[in-house]
């Protein structure tokens, strides 16, 4: 239901019933009111009716890669698992009207018991165009009116969370979201100065380096595990703990990306002590890209964790960062020990 209010005064209001009719009135600022059959699209669902090889596929996912996640017109919240369209376009031929809704920031959902498990309700931006004749009077000039302004947008979510199974897979989808903004295929020079040392102190060894060398060895190879999907129940595990014990996890998105990059790492060490050929329905690591850059890859997946500690949450404490360090760096000395009869 979304509803705008343009700078040239005018309102617009509207509604969407899946099955009954798709609607908008619209109120001029002389309070004329016009009802008007609409269509109702998401523009993600337009692009991908277009029809595209998969060249065009891969080159649409790595330029998704490269915009920020509020370019996206879809957003899946990481604690109740919905996905809503948010970015949507809708048009009114009898008003000669089109307005696209674009929401001023993603993270506008309410949980709540009454329309459970949640809703998405929040500020939007409406730009469009709208025929300059839709009053019933004459119209002072042909020219489309343009349309711009703020606005109000209340939807529901999608998303079956009749089991378990499938809660997860819709949050495995935010996590490898967030991976992907951290592990890019088409890495910045930012993003290697994260990944290599730090933006301040150690970004002189990033000098001369070629990002083409650092996707083929580091990113690539472990990319290839992660997108084929997994289960993502660590990732959610601990975002969940941080909600339990009064936190916000939606501060810590980012943290989603943090055990599937460490559990994959692992993953594609494991394929090695085993003499595996097959992971996630697809060849090892090894197997694809050769001993050398299997073990280098693996490898470093568990130092990406401090990436994501470092340079994505900055607001830690010195204390809480060094306790969450004494941690991670446990656990994975306990994680090596579980490892021990594979070489023996």
């Amino acid at each position: 239901w979304p509803s705008s209010s343009s700078s040239s005064s005018s309102h617009l209001t509207g509604g969407l019933g899946e099955i009954v009719e798709q609607f908008v009135i619209l109120i001029g600022p002389d309070n004329t009111r016009r009802y008007s059959k609409a269509s109702w699209e998401y523009l993600e669902e337009e692009e991908e009716r277009q029809g595209e090889d998969d060249v065009q596929k891969k080159e649409k996912k790595n330029n998704r890669e490269k915009r920020s996640s509020s370019s996206s017109s879809k957003w899946i919240s990481s604690r109740t698992a919905q996905e809503y369209h948010l970015k949507c376009r809708i048009t009114a031929p009898a008003l000669g009207l089109v307005i696209d809704i674009i929401p001023e920031f993603e993270d506008q959902e309410f949980l709540t018991l009454i329309s459970k498990p949640s809703y998405w309700e929040g500020r939007i931006k409406a730009t469009g165009t709208l025929s300059a004749s839709w009053s019933r009077e004459k119209a002072a000039s042909p020219s489309p009116i343009q349309l711009s302004g703020v606005g109000f947008l209340e939807c529901k979510g999608r998303g079956d969370l009749s089991s378990l199974p499938l809660f997860f897979h819709k949050i495995s989808h935010v996590a490898r979201e967030e991976i992907t903004r951290i592990l890019p295929l088409q890495p910045s020079s930012l993003h290697l100065q994260d990944l290599i040392g730090n933006r301040t102190d150690y970004k002189h060894l990033t000098k001369g380096l070629a990002a083409s060398s650092v996707v083929d060895t580091l990113i690539a190879p472990l990319r290839e595990l992660i997108d084929r999907g997994g289960k993502a129940w660590r990732s959610f595990a601990l975002t969940l703990s941080i909600d339990c014990v009064g936190g916000d996890s939606r501060k810590y998105r980012h943290l989603l990306a943090l055990p599937e990059i460490v559990h994959c790492g692992s993953l594609i060490i494991d394929d090695i002590q085993d003499g595996s050929k097959v992971r996630r329905g697809g060849p090892t690591c090894h197997e694809a890209h050769g001993l050398s850059v299997a073990i280098n890859a693996g490898t470093a997946a568990y130092f990406h964790a401090i990436n994501v500690i470092e340079v994505l949450t900055p607001g830690l404490s010195a204390e809480v960062r060094l306790e969450i360090y004494q941690l991670y760096f446990v656990a994975m000395r306990a994680g090596h020990c579980g490892q021990v009869h594979f070489c023996s």
